[in-house]
């Protein structure tokens, strides 16, 4: 009976100790799993975008990724990195949507807003006249090629563009206003008054057209 009694407190305290090596498996399991979770949160979850253009980019990289040959969300993507004055970046993804579709206009026109923003005119150039080749209505490409004409004493060039310019988007103020530059520096006294006041019939208060019409209208 004594022995009896023996084995089965040996086997009680096996158990026992059986039962508290599963617990601390156990506990070392969810220990770890716990880690695993807070580490993969820490160090590997995408930020969350707190700003709208963090928010466009977030957007945007999710459609390139899910579409990588489309070329809107190219350029969609691209105008957001020029926001944000990533330059390198933008020109990387409007040039991208130039090889996914060469009959697509708007990539050429940002491409050129670049250039001529770094003072590569040649290039912007380029890109202008490539972009009213594929649209000849893209009334912005227009005007920027009108307004480097403009600085380059093409008068002539400058006129034909901005007159079409002028034709595409009447209430443009500005391209009135540039229109009515080339006028008066090709010596078209006339027609320049005329367009400075356009220009002054959308804005009131353009001093530089105020000035050019007191100017012609005194001489």
């Amino acid at each position: 009976m004594t022995e009896l009694n023996e084995r089965l407190e040996k086997q009680d305290n096996e158990d026992s100790v059986n039962w508290l090596l599963w617990c601390v498996v156990g506990l070392v399991v969810l220990i770890l799993v716990f880690a695993g979770m807070v580490v993969k949160s820490a160090f590997f979850s995408k930020e969350v975008p707190r700003t709208a253009a963090e928010r466009d980019i977030f957007l945007y990289e999710g459609q390139v990724e899910r579409n990588p040959k489309d070329p809107l969300a190219r350029v969609n993507l691209g105008m957001t990195y020029f926001q944000i004055g990533q330059e390198g970046k933008a020109i990387k993804e409007f040039e991208k949507a130039v090889s996914l579709d060469s009959n697509y206009a708007e990539p050429h026109y940002h491409l050129a807003v670049i250039y001529e923003r770094k003072g590569e005119i040649d290039n912007a150039l380029r890109e202008l006249k490539k972009t009213v080749e594929l649209d000849s209505k893209h009334d912005f490409a227009c005007y920027l090629l009108g307004k480097i004409y403009l600085e380059q004493d093409k008068y002539e060039e400058a006129i034909k563009v901005l007159e079409k310019c002028v034709e595409l988007k009447p209430v443009s103020a500005d391209a009135h206003y540039a229109l009515g530059s080339a006028y008066e520096k090709n010596g078209q006294k006339d027609l320049a008054i005329n367009e400075y006041k356009e220009t002054l019939k959308y804005i009131p208060n353009h001093e530089e057209a105020k000035k050019a019409l007191k100017r012609l209208t005194a001489s």
